[in-house]
């Protein structure tokens, strides 16, 4: 009776040893754009950089990008979701305050505090040093891929902090005061992305460790508040400070 050759590989077999390869070389390019297109810019950045930092022949990026504007925006969508995903749940716990009419505004106030340094631990880890350089660019002069990270990740945050700086100091959450006082608010989460290098240099350290975090995060989240308390009306001060 003849029997089935059990050692030969089924396609499945085969399909799945190429994806892993293309998964592979796929990853390689957008960690070798991350720090390419960080230390250079787009525009300096060449496909051969590109695939000679990743490992991969020139064909592979316009194979799985399109070309290096495609591997570009997909480095900008790989960092957008990493913040996005860290911020989520701080996203949906501002989400339900807003929600409550009787949110009191101490219990604003701790959200703000905790929501605006949330991604300094995200900052802070090693791979950060590359973020900083990639936002800063699209902030101060913006691509095509300024839509990926401003829509995925800066406006829904954004809106929603203006929104409880809004509900805390009794301005419309849309007004430009609101906005305005959010942005310079949050600004002093970004000096430790953008001057990265002097504050590693003044702590003597080559990376934050966790105490370094933990420490940033307070001193953020307590400066952040302070300047938010100092905004209110006086009559609004008097009646926080009442046991």
């Amino acid at each position: 009776m003849s029997r089935k050759p059990s050692s030969l590989p089924s396609t499945p077999c085969l399909s799945s040893t190429k994806e892993a390869r293309e998964d592979d070389a796929r990853n390689r390019l957008l960690q070798a754009g991350l720090e390419v297109f960080a230390k250079c810019g787009f525009e300096a950045a060449s496909t051969r950089m590109l695939a000679s930092k990743a490992g991969v022949n020139l064909a592979a990026i316009p194979y799985y990008f399109g070309g290096k504007e495609g591997l570009y925006h997909a480095v900008i969508q790989a960092i957008t979701d990493r913040i996005h995903r860290h911020m989520q749940p701080a996203i949906e716990r501002a989400q339900a305050l807003l929600e409550d009419e009787h949110a009191s505004k101490s219990e604003i106030l701790d959200l703000l505090g905790m929501m605006l340094p949330g991604p300094i631990a995200l900052f802070a880890s090693p791979e950060a040093r590359y973020f900083g350089p990639l936002i800063a660019n699209e902030q101060q002069q913006p691509t095509s891929a300024f839509p990926i990270l401003y829509e995925g990740y800066v406006r829904r945050v954004h809106e929603i902090a203006a929104r409880l700086v809004g509900r805390y100091l009794d301005i419309p959450e849309d007004s430009p005061e609101a906005i305005i006082r959010t942005h310079a608010v949050a600004g002093q989460m970004f000096v430790f992305l953008g001057a990265r290098a002097t504050i590693l240099r003044r702590l003597g350290c080559d990376s934050f460790s966790e105490e370094n975090v933990r420490l940033i995060q307070h001193i953020v989240a307590e400066q952040a508040k302070a300047a938010l308390k100092g905004s209110l009306p006086m009559t609004h001060q008097a009646r926080e400070n009442q046991p």
